[in-house]
C-alpha cells in the first residue's frame, strides 16, 4: 500500500515518515544411584565417568539441527540484503501521459519539469507525478495534506511504483506553501529514507528562499535522479565496497555456524569411537554409597523427582522449540502466498525458495516432536536406579571360563539389605559387597 514520504511548508521546515552434574547426566565424581563406566580416550587412555544409566551416544541429526538452522538464517540474510538492494523497477504500469497536473498555474516551465521527471522515471522506474492545488480545494474532504495525497494517489494509481508529490497554497497567499509526498511500497529500495530528507530538503529550502515552484521542483528532481544514479549503477569500486560491507554480517555469521558445525562434528566423531563399559565401584565410592549422611543427602525419592523434572525439562524445550518455529512457519507461509504470485507473472525464484523454507521448517518441527516421542518411550523403557545389569547382558567382552566355573559355584544373587540396595557391608574392614564380588568373578578383576 502507498504510505506517506514526508513533505514540508513554509516556516514550518521539512519532514520525513520513517516505519520502519545432575541425576541424569555424567559426572567424573560419584554421586547416590551411579553407576562406573569405564572407556579409552584418544590416547589409549582409559578414563572413567559416573551415570545412572550407560552414556548415550549423540545422534549425527543433533549434530547438523544448529549449523542447518545457522544456514538457514545466513541465507535469509543475504537473501534479504540483495532484495534490498536498490534495482531499477520495471516500469509494468499504464504509460503515464501527463506528469504534471499543475491546476493553479504556479508553474512556469511545465515541459522543463517534465522532461526531469521522464529522465527520474527512466533512472528508476518510479513514475513521478507533481500535482498543485489550492488548500480550499481539499480542506473539506480531508484532514490534511497527507491524507489528501494519498487520496489523490489510491485514486488515481492503482500499483505500487508512483511517487506523487502534492503542491498547496492558499489562494490568497502564494508564499505560504506546503507539500507532501506519497509513494509505492516498490519505491521503498530507491527512495530510503535518507534519499527522500536530500530531495525534500532542496524543495523546501529553494521553495522558502522564493524559488519559482516549477524551477524548484525541476531542481529537486534533478538531484534525485542523480542520487538514484549513484545508488542503482555505482562505480566497479563502490559496488565492491558497498557489497562487502553488505555481506559482512552475513559471512561472519555463516563462518560462524561453519565453526560450531565442525566442533560438533569433531566431538560427534570422538563419541562414536568410545565404547562404554561397566566397571565395579571403587572402595571409596562403596563407601560414599554405605554412608548414611550421604545417603540422607542424596535420597532415592530426591532422584526419582530429579528424574522427574529432567522429563518435565525435556518437554518444556521441545515446546519451546516448536514455539520458536512457528513464527518462521508463519513467515513461509506468507512467502508462500506472494511467491504462487510472483509465479504466475513468470518469475518462479521466490516460489522455490518458500517451498524449501516451508519444507525445511515441517521436517525441523516434525523432527522435535519425534524426538520428544521417542525420548518418552525410552524413558519407559530404561530403569533410573542403580541395579547392576543382568550377568548376560551389558557386558560387551566375554566371561573366561575360569571365571564361569567360579561363578556357577557361587551364589545366584546377592544378598539384599532392607532398604533395597546393594551397598550393605559384611563388617567393618570388608567394602566388598556380593555385588562387587559379583562383578569381579565375571573378569573384571
Amino acid at each position: 500500500m502507498p504510505h506517506s514520504a514526508g513533505g514540508g511548508s513554509h516556516g514550518g521546515g521539512f519532514h520525513s515518515s520513517s516505519h520502519g552434574s545432575s541425576s541424569s547426566g555424567t559426572s567424573t565424581h560419584y554421586f547416590h544411584g551411579a553407576r562406573r563406566y569405564m572407556y579409552y580416550d584418544e590416547n589409549g587412555k582409559e578414563k572413567y565417568i559416573y551415570s545412572r544409566t550407560k552414556p548415550v551416544k549423540p545422534s549425527l541429526a543433533s549434530v547438523f539441527v544448529f549449523p542447518i538452522f545457522g544456514f538457514i538464517f545466513g541465507f535469509v540474510m543475504l537473501f534479504a540484503i540483495v532484495s534490498d538492494r536498490p534495482q531499477k523497477l520495471k516500469a509494468d504500469y499504464p504509460d503515464q501521459d501527463q506528469y504534471v497536473y499543475d491546476n493553479i498555474d504556479v508553474i512556469a516551465d511545465d515541459e522543463a519539469l517534465t522532461e526531469q521527471l521522464k529522465e527520474f522515471q527512466d533512472v528508476t522506474g518510479i513514475c513521478p507525478v507533481v500535482y498543485t492545488f489550492h488548500d480550499s480545494d481539499w480542506e473539506e474532504s480531508s484532514s490534511d495534506l497527507e491524507d489528501f495525497t494519498f487520496e489523490v494517489y489510491v485514486t488515481d494509481y492503482s500499483d505500487e511504483k508512483h511517487f506523487v508529490v502534492v503542491y498547496s497554497v492558499p489562494s490568497n497567499r502564494s508564499y505560504d506553501f506546503s507539500w507532501e509526498a506519497v509513494k509505492g511500497d516498490d519505491t521503498d529500495n530507491i527512495i530510503t529514507e535518507s534519499f527522500f530528507e536530500k530531495f525534500g530538503r532542496q524543495l523546501t529550502d529553494d521553495l522558502d528562499d522564493g524559488v519559482e515552484v516549477g524551477k524548484a521542483m525541476t531542481d529537486a528532481f534533478e538531484r534525485a535522479t542523480e542520487l538514484a544514479d549513484r545508488s542503482i549503477n555505482p562505480t566497479p569500486a563502490r559496488r565492491g565496497m558497498r557489497t562487502f560491507l553488505s555481506f559482512l554480517p552475513a559471512l561472519f555469521f555463516v563462518g560462524l555456524m561453519l565453526a560450531v558445525g565442525f566442533l560438533m562434528y569433531k566431538n560427534y566423531h570422538k563419541e562414536q569411537k568410545r565404547e562404554y563399559q561397566e566397571v565395579p565401584l571403587t572402595e571409596k565410592d562403596q563407601a560414599k554409597q554405605a554412608d548414611p549422611k550421604f545417603q540422607s543427602y542424596y535420597s532415592s525419592a530426591s532422584s526419582v523427582a530429579d528424574s522427574g523434572a529432567n522429563k518435565a525439562v525435556r518437554s518444556v524445550i521441545a515446546v519451546v522449540g516448536i514455539v520458536f518455529l512457528i513464527p518462521f512457519a508463519l513467515v513461509g507461509l506468507g512467502m508462500l502466498g506472494s511467491a504462487i504470485d510472483e509465479a504466475q507473472k513468470g518469475d518462479y525464484g521466490l516460489l522455490i525458495f518458500a517451498l524449501f523454507w516451508c519444507g525445511f521448517i515441517a521436517i525441523a518441527i516434525i523432527g522435535v516432536i519425534k524426538g520428544l516421542v521417542k525420548a518418552g518411550k525410552k524413558d519407559k523403557e530404561v530403569s533410573l536406579t542403580a541395579e547392576y545389569p543382568e550377568p548376560d547382558k551389558g557386558f560387551a567382552e566375554p566371561v573366561s571360563a575360569e571365571n564361569k566355573d567360579k561363578a556357577e559355584a557361587s551364589p545366584a544373587s546377592p544378598e539384599v539389605n532392607e532398604s533395597g540396595s546393594f551397598f550393605a557391608r559384611k563388617n567393618q574392614t570388608d567394602y566388598d559387597d556380593e555385588d562387587y564380588k559379583r562383578m569381579k568373578r565375571q573378569g573384571y578383576e
